[in-house]
């Protein structure tokens, strides 16, 4: 393993970090969901919610937060997965393959979407709590540009993968 690490300490740094950055990630939006699971059953119990009587200005924001907050943080922990199998394959000098085309498109996918989340989050938060709320908090919003990097990307690789099947071929 530390012979590996030596090898390319760049590519070894940057998959133990993401695959450190994955668990952590999933780790939270667990947590997260059964913090959320809890206060939901509080409330529906008839309870008044445990973060209306410390912040009462500003539990919609934080009710909500905690309803969406396990799905944002399990898209990111699934591109942090797909972006380390794609560094995995660099690794192994096999990049140029259709699954990591494949992986790039999930990724542009998922960015997208919490694109989506990001311009939908304060009119959301006004249409369900009935008055101007403006979120203390921000859903990761990537810039459009991102995900159609991704998208771009995703056809070279699948261009490299195809030229190096012919290239296969043809020896």
């Amino acid at each position: 393993m530390l012979l590996r690490f030596f090898d390319d300490p760049l590519l070894s740094l940057t998959k133990g970090l993401l695959r450190l950055m994955y668990r952590l990630t999933l780790g939270l939006a667990v947590f997260l969901a059964i913090v959320g699971i809890g206060v939901a059953t509080f409330v529906l119990l008839g309870h008044p919610s445990p973060l209306a009587a410390s912040h009462p200005e500003l539990d919609p924001n934080y009710s909500l937060m905690l309803a969406f907050a396990p799905f944002v943080l399990a898209t990111l922990g699934w591109f942090l997965l797909l972006l380390e199998r794609i560094v995995g394959t660099v690794a192994t000098g096999d990049a140029f393959v259709t699954a990591n085309a494949d992986r790039l498109i999930r990724m542009a996918w998922l960015m997208l979407a919490l694109k989506l989340l990001a311009i939908l989050q304060n009119p959301l938060l006004n249409a369900v709590f009935r008055h101007d709320v403006h979120s203390p908090f921000a859903y990761p919003n990537p810039s459009l540009l991102f995900p159609l990097t991704l998208f771009i990307l995703a056809r070279v690789f699948r261009q490299g993968a195809a030229m190096r099947d012919d290239l296969e071929g043809t020896v």
